[in-house]
């Protein structure tokens, strides 16, 4: 079977990041970790994480509307559960965002394509926002000296986040004002520009947008937290919110396999500013990547099952 240059890359990536964090950690400690995993969390996680899609599939339904596309709630979820079935399994984190498009093809490729990217914004806007609001009120309390001067870069991250992100509806104009407007056409940026500015002059359906983007990352951080206190670790919440965001997003760099090997070393290198030891966090993360793995499960049975029915 031959490999793709790129895949090699991948593979090659992945498999340097976990044997360094691997030689991070000292295994006895690894397998009294294990040990004590308390399965009912870990449960209780997943069913939360679940229900983070279901708030996906609501917003993307919303954005669809904007580019005048109508699809049930039912057909939103179905196409959200595969897709992330796809992230898990692809080589890119981002396959399953091509499948997605793939699947609704026939309502029109270009503005099918324009909402996916959209739906990706959107989450990472209310990312960059919700660890920055949470970030600038630690930054005021007691909490905050436990983590020495990491917390102004992640508050900085955050910012720099919100205001590439905030750029983005205005790039078809400064294409076109330094004469290439070939290029914002070519590449759908007007159209991804426009629907933007159409979603934001609509102020509640741009409020109901934000407020299940913000309300998904907070589940997510609860669903993390919940998890990590399965191993027997308990930081600070607010404290763990920022942080373990920051680590999601640098793990979401299309540089391994599934975003295995980035995860685990992100997480140790990242965890290692709010006190949590190396062997925790890369238990945590093998145990993250596990549970997404399962929650993308019913997306690989629709797809598999549609399959077959096709």
């Amino acid at each position: 079977m031959k490999i793709s240059p790129k895949i090699f890359i991948k593979l090659t990536v992945t498999t340097v990041l976990m044997v360094f964090a691997y030689k991070a950690v000292d295994i006895s400690v690894i397998k009294s970790t294990i040990g004590r995993i308390d399965l009912m969390l870990v449960v209780v996680s997943l069913l939360i994480k679940s229900f983070c899609l279901v708030l996906q599939a609501s917003r993307w339904q919303l954005i669809l509307k904007e580019l005048e596309i109508i699809i049930p709630f039912s057909a939103a979820w179905k196409n959200v559960l595969v897709g992330f079935f796809f992230n898990q399994t692809l080589p890119s984190s981002v396959g399953g965002d091509a499948v997605r498009a793939w699947k609704f093809r026939q309502l029109g490729v270009k503005k099918v394509v324009v909402s996916i990217i959209l739906d990706r914004m959107a989450g990472l806007f209310a990312l960059f926002l919700s660890s920055l609001v949470c970030t600038l009120i630690l930054t005021n309390t007691e909490i905050a000296a436990s983590t020495d001067a990491s917390l102004q870069y992640v508050l900085l991250i955050n910012f720099l986040g919100i205001l590439l992100i905030s750029i983005i509806p205005m790039t078809d104009k400064i294409f076109n004002f330094i004469g290439f407007s070939w290029i914002s056409n070519k590449l759908e940026i007007r159209l991804l520009a426009e629907t933007i500015r159409k979603l934001v002059s609509k102020p509640i359906r741009f409020l109901m947008v934000t407020t299940s983007s913000i309300s998904m990352h907070l589940l997510l951080a609860i669903s993390g937290y919940i998890l990590l206190l399965s191993i027997g670790s308990s930081p600070n919440f607010w404290l763990f919110f920022p942080y373990f965001l920051l680590a999601l997003t640098i793990s979401t760099i299309p540089l391994s396999i599934g975003g295995w090997g980035v995860r685990e070393t992100a997480m140790i290198s990242v965890f290692y500013f709010i006190n949590i030891e190396a062997e925790v966090a890369l238990v945590f993360s093998i145990l993250y990547g596990l549970l997404m793995i399962c929650v993308g499960i019913p997306g690989g049975i629709l797809w598999l099952f549609k399959t077959k029915l096709n």
